[in-house]
């Protein structure tokens, strides 16, 4: 009666699990001169040489072609759960490898002393100028199973290659303009870089910094600084070959859209090739996971960053050994480089929620299946790297140090001490714009989910409570993560909420003599589980950049110092 089209997505559980092996190789080398010039003036000339290799081997592979050559032929059953024989899984399973090299050669000469001498202040002031050379390389080299995309097991890369230099003059400065006088100290800063790239695009750039501490009591110290950054591209967001990947998002023209099911978003549905009849169906989007292509764009301009910070150091005389740093920060990027508008699903919102129109050039990143609608190989959605509307970021970052004499030891050391360290930052914003020129901007803060990616916690920590008695020091350390909501409050997904997230480890290091340290510990105590999310995730049904997904781990490790 005819013939039914009919696509089929299984889980291959019969090859094993999905694993792979690194060996990593890494050799470097630096030779310099220092000393003195005048009585006064000060040299430093040097050479570095770095080089690292990174040989990956991939086993629990699936080949595609092999694959669709034994189901066609009816030697591999895949309708049910172990169904595949021995004999299929042998044609059908494949070992894949690639290999991982970057380069770096840095030439420095620079020149410092004093210059002259405020009667207001026992420091002169000093500067340091000199001329700096960088060379940049960097290969990906995946076997041909990889690069072809004939590996199902793991994404498909390009290989990658690409190298560029760069060319700065600098000078820094320092002003103390008083000491131990009316106050107890005031003093400047300034500092200003030229770099001249090789990349078309980023050519001559200037970065620049300005600063002043002001302390009127010895006890506390007001800080204040202003710096222009710039970051170029680096290698592999330049000359990296395409790579698919298969991030978590919701495709607007499937039955998954719960925002808008308007007549508006039918008909772009239909003009950026969904058949009309599969608009909001089931089958235009079968699992939580849409294709992207990823990979290097050898357009991108700098990243230009303004950041302002304002602070103080407190260190109490009526209180000995304490420290207290308070700073308040907010950093501005403009041309943010990541993957193009933030990601897949970035992509997909903004045409069919925002832009709206199918010629758009986010629209024309879209590619879909004609006959079926899908996302699925080899039709992707191009998120490649480019430059970003901006990101926003601004908070308090607070450490506290603070040490106690004990008139004890067990170590028969005569006394011991304790010491506590404390480092968190509350975060006021986090934001980004995903196209220059689009009003639009994603919040972060307190924020995870398929729009901002990973958790931005309003509160983060990590403390560490340690005892040093002789040639002994344990120490527990306390790291925190705290809670943060859905991203989207359009879509009520299985977690709208992740809880705080609280690790602790314990360590022991004791210094066998003055050669010999040993090192032992344990990395989150108690076992501690990462949340199990869903559909809003990363990957892994959680978000391992932040969650431990490992588990108690044990680790051992010695110093010999010769």
């Amino acid at each position: 009666a005819g013939n039914v089209r009919l696509g089929i997505n299984r889980r291959v559980m019969e090859v094993g699990s999905r694993n792979t092996l690194n060996e990593r190789n890494a050799w470097r080398a630096l030779v310099g001169s220092r000393g003195n010039i005048t009585d006064s003036l000060q040299y430093d000339v040097y050479y570095f040489f770095a080089r690292n290799r990174d040989s990956n081997i991939q086993q629990g592979n699936v080949s595609r072609s092999a694959f669709n050559r034994e189901v066609a032929a009816g030697r591999c059953n895949v309708f049910g759960a172990n169904t595949l024989s021995a004999a299929c899984v042998d044609a059908i399973a494949i070992t894949a490898q690639n290999a991982t090299i970057s380069q770096l050669e840095v030439a420095q000469a620079s020149v410092s002393g004093p210059l002259f001498q405020f009667g207001s202040a026992s420091d002169p002031v000093a500067f340091a100028a000199g001329v700096e050379w960088r060379r940049m390389e960097g290969q990906f080299i995946p076997d041909t199973a990889l690069s072809s995309g004939d590996v199902v097991g793991f994404n498909a890369g390009q290989p990658t290659q690409g190298d560029y230099d760069v060319k700065e003059v600098f000078a820094e400065l320092r002003l103390p303009i008083v000491q131990d006088g009316f106050i107890h100290r005031l003093e400047l800063n300034g500092a200003a870089r030229y770099s001249d790239y090789s990349l078309a695009n980023v050519g001559g750039v200037w970065t620049y910094a300005g600063g002043a501490e002001l302390a009127p009591i010895r006890d506390i110290t007001f800080r204040g600084q202003y710096q222009r950054a710039v970051r170029a591209p680096n290698v592999g967001e330049l000359f990296g070959g395409q790579a698919i990947g298969f991030p978590a998002a919701t495709d607007p023209c499937s039955d998954r859209n719960t925002i808008d099911r308007s007549d508006t978003v039918r008909q772009l549905c239909i003009a950026t090739g969904v058949p009309a009849d599969l608009v909001f169906t089931p089958g235009i989007q079968a699992n939580a996971q849409i294709q992207g292509a990823f990979g290097g764009n050898p357009d991108l301009q700098e990243e230009v960053a303004d950041t302002w910070t304002v602070g103080a150091v407190v260190r109490p005389s009526f209180i000995p050994r304490l420290s207290i740093t308070v700073d308040y920060y907010d950093i501005s990027i403009d041309s943010a480089i990541a993957p193009t508008a933030g990601g897949v699903n970035n992509i997909l919102s903004l045409c069919y929620f925002t832009i709206q129109d199918a010629g758009d050039p986010v629209c024309q990143l879209i590619d879909r299946n004609p006959l079926t609608g899908e996302i699925v190989a080899p039709f992707v959605v191009d998120a490649r790297f480019s430059n970003l509307g901006g990101l926003d970021t601004s908070g308090v970052d607070l450490q506290l140090d603070y040490s106690h004499p004990l008139e004890f030891s067990l170590m028969d050391a005569g006394d011991s001490r304790l010491s506590f360290f404390f480092l968190g930052t509350w975060t006021e914003e986090s934001s980004f714009t995903p196209i220059a020129g689009l009003d639009e901007v994603n919040v972060a803060t307190g924020r995870f989910g398929l729009i901002v990616g990973e958790p931005v916690p309003e509160w983060k920590w990590s403390s560490r409570l340690s005892w040093m008695d002789g040639p002994l020091t344990t120490t527990i350390r306390w790291r925190h993560t705290g809670s943060v909501r859905d991203d989207d409050d359009d879509t009520d997904f299985v977690v709208q909420e992740i809880g705080a997230y609280d690790l602790f480890d314990v360590a022991v290091a004791f210094d066998v003599d003055d050669h010999l340290t040993v090192n032992m510990g344990i990395n989150n105590l108690f076992d501690k589980d990462p949340p199990l999310i869903g559909a809003n995730q990363q990957q892994s049904n959680t978000y391992p950049g932040t969650y431990d997904v490992i588990g108690r781990d044990f680790f051992i490790s010695a110093n010999l110092r010769f």
